[in-house]
């Protein structure tokens, strides 16, 4: 996972590491980040949207 990962962008790590490998809500990573909501809610669209594409 992580060579999928290497060119994700900070932010997308983050929501991966936070959202799925720490299993936090959306508003705890916003909270913590000083971030709003829809803001880490972009990131996770993104990031799942590049796990889809597959490999590059």
């Amino acid at each position: 996972m992580q060579e999928r990962t290497e060119s994700f962008s900070d932010n997308q790590k983050k929501w991966l590491r936070f959202y799925i490998g720490e299993g936090m809500s959306i508003n705890e990573i916003a909270e913590q980040e000083g971030v709003s909501d829809d803001a880490v809610k972009s990131w996770g669209r993104q990031a799942r949207k590049r796990l889809r594409e597959g490999p590059l």
